[in-house]
Order: structure tokens, then C-alpha cells, then sequence
């Protein structure tokens, strides 16, 4: 890798790094607030719905919830899973919200909360580990071919 290589590598991964840092402290503000000021009741989850994107399958529990002022919420989950890792239709879960807020709603796991955030964060992470180990990496020089006058030895 040239020294030109290095230097747009490290450019690219900490800028990369840095914004996924920054992605992930602020998915990590909503499951933060919820600890702090959520109201905790129990749920069920009702359906597994499933969503595709590009050839990607994906599973989102859809939960049922009564709030403190006695109605019946729903909201389907954000971060999904596959069909038998987790959570299945009938399955009873914690569910969590600002209070007055219902559709503020998540299922208070940690991987449904956290999830995200970690996720991000560590990917920020790596990120800046690669820029700052480029740094560390000494350019390396091309070998040159020696060259022959095409006679034979």
C-alpha cells in the first residue's frame, strides 16, 4: 500500500468511524431517556410480520400493550430477528414508554433497546482502530523488476 493509499484510507475510515460514533450515541438517546422517565407494562406479542428489502428477509414482532389510561397500543418493533431465534406469536414481553407517549413504545430487552446502539457504536470503533493502525503502517515500497535485454544468460 503507497503512502497516497494510507492517507485516503485514514481519511476515509475515521471519517467513517466518526459518524457512526456519532449514529450511535444518538440511537443510544431514546433507550437512555426510556430508563430514565418510561413507564414499564406488560405485553404481548401478537404476530411476527415479516418485511423484505432487496432480497432480505426480515422479522418484526408486533406487540399489543394496554397503557396507563387503559387503551390498547400496538407497534411493531424496529429491530427484527429470524423466525425461532426469539420471540414468537403468544410470547409475553416488557414493553417500555414515555409516559403520555405510547407509540414511544419498545419491547425492554436489551437487544431490542440496545441493540442499535451497540451495534453502531462498535462499528464506529473498528472503524477508527483501521485509520489509526494505517497510521502505524509503513508505506511499502514497489519492487521494481529488474530489467533484462531480452539475451539469454
Amino acid at each position: 500500500m503507497n503512502e497516497g493509499m494510507v492517507r485516503v484510507w485514514k481519511i476515509i475510515s475515521r471519517t467513517t468511524g466518526v459518524l457512526l460514533l456519532i449514529g450511535g450515541i444518538y440511537l443510544a438517546i431514546k433507550p437512555a431517556a426510556l430508563l430514565f422517565n418510561g413507564v414499564t407494562v406488560s405485553g404481548k406479542v401478537t404476530e411476527i410480520a415479516m418485511t423484505e428489502y432487496r432480497h432480505s428477509k426480515s422479522y418484526l414482532p408486533v406487540v399489543s400493550f394496554t397503557d396507563e389510561q387503559g387503551k390498547t397500543q400496538s407497534f411493531k418493533e424496529d429491530v427484527g430477528d429470524y423466525p425461532g431465534f426469539n420471540l414468537k406469536a403468544g410470547d409475553t414481553v416488557d414493553v417500555i414508554y414515555q409516559k403520555d407517549q405510547p407509540a414511544s413504545a419498545v419491547i425492554n430487552t436489551f437487544y431490542y433497546m440496545w441493540g442499535p446502539s451497540v451495534l453502531t457504536l462498535f462499528l464506529g470503533v473498528v472503524f477508527m482502530l483501521s485509520g489509526a493502525l494505517a497510521k502505524l503502517m509503513k508505506p511499502m515500497k514497489l519492487v521494481q523488476p529488474a530489467k533484462h535485454d531480452g539475451k539469454p544468460e
